[in-house]
C-alpha cells in the first residue's frame, strides 16, 4: 500500500530544492559579499516591517479600520513574516518573484541590448564602465520595488475581496467564536493579532472587533483539509 505524501512534505521538499539550487549557483557570490549582506540585513528587515505596515493599513482601510490603533509593537514586527508564512504558495510565489527578478537583471547586465541595459541601469556612463557594485545596487533597488509591489498587491487584493463579499453577503462562515459568557456565533474571520479578533458575524454586514480576552476559544467548523481526509 503506497503511503501518501503530505502537502507539508511537498512544500518542505520544494523549499529545500530552491535553497540547494541557489546555494550551488551563487555560493561564491554569497561568500564574497557576506559582510555586505550582514550590514544590509537590519535595513532590509526594517524595510520589510514598513511594507507590512503599509499592507495591513491598505487592507483594513478598505474595511473602514485604522489597524495601527489596534496593533501592538510585536504585531508590527512579526506581521511581515507571518504574512509570508501564512500559506506555502505565498512563500513560493515571493521567492520565485525575487529569483526571476534577479535572473532578469543578471541577463540584461551580461547579455542585454544597449537599449534595455541603459533602461535598467541608467545612462550616466558607458556600459563598459559599469561594475559589479553598480549591479548589486540596482539589484537591491529592483528587489525593493518587487517587494513593495508584492505586499501592496496583497493588501489591495485581500481588502477589496473581503469588502466586496461583505456587500454581496457572500462570505463563508468557517469559524465559531465561543465567548467567556457562554455565548457563541459563527463568523467570517478577517484577521487577528495578539490583542483583537476582526470578524463578520453570520447575518450581519458590520465588521466587529473583539478583544481576545473576551474569547474562550475559536472553533474551526469547516476545515477543508480535515473534512477531505474524513471523506477519504
Amino acid at each position: 500500500m503506497k503511503s501518501k505524501i503530505s502537502t507539508t512534505e511537498i512544500f518542505g521538499g520544494v523549499l529545500f530544492g530552491i535553497k540547494s539550487y541557489i546555494w550551488y549557483k551563487y555560493e561564491n557570490l554569497f561568500m564574497k559579499n557576506l559582510e555586505n549582506l550582514q550590514s544590509y540585513l537590519p535595513l532590509g528587515y526594517l524595510y520589510l516591517v514598513i511594507l507590512g505596515i503599509i499592507k495591513e493599513t491598505v487592507h483594513f482601510y478598505q474595511l473602514g479600520i485604522n489597524i495601527l490603533k489596534y496593533s501592538t509593537l510585536m504585531d508590527i514586527l512579526i506581521g511581515p513574516i507571518a504574512d509570508l508564512m501564512s500559506h506555502p504558495l505565498i512563500v513560493i510565489g515571493f521567492l520565485s518573484l525575487l529569483f526571476a527578478g534577479f535572473q532578469l537583471m543578471k541577463r540584461i547586465f551580461n547579455k542585454g541590448s544597449e537599449k534595455y541595459f541603459h533602461a535598467f541601469f541608467g545612462k550616466n556612463k558607458p556600459r563598459e564602465e559599469f561594475t559589479n557594485q553598480d549591479f548589486n545596487r540596482k539589484i537591491i533597488e529592483f528587489f525593493a520595488f518587487l517587494m513593495a509591489s508584492f505586499f501592496l498587491g496583497i493588501g489591495l487584493g485581500e481588502g477589496r475581496m473581503v469588502a466586496e463579499k461583505s456587500k454581496k453577503n457572500d462570505l463563508k462562515y468557517n469559524y465559531k467564536l465561543n465567548y467567556n459568557t457562554g455565548e457563541a456565533e459563527e463568523v467570517y474571520l478577517v484577521d487577528n493579532n495578539s490583542v483583537y479578533y476582526f470578524y463578520f458575524s453570520k447575518g450581519d454586514k458590520h465588521l466587529k472587533i473583539a478583544p481576545i480576552s473576551t474569547i474562550k476559544n475559536l472553533e474551526i467548523i469547516h476545515n477543508k483539509r480535515l473534512d477531505d481526509n474524513e471523506k477519504k
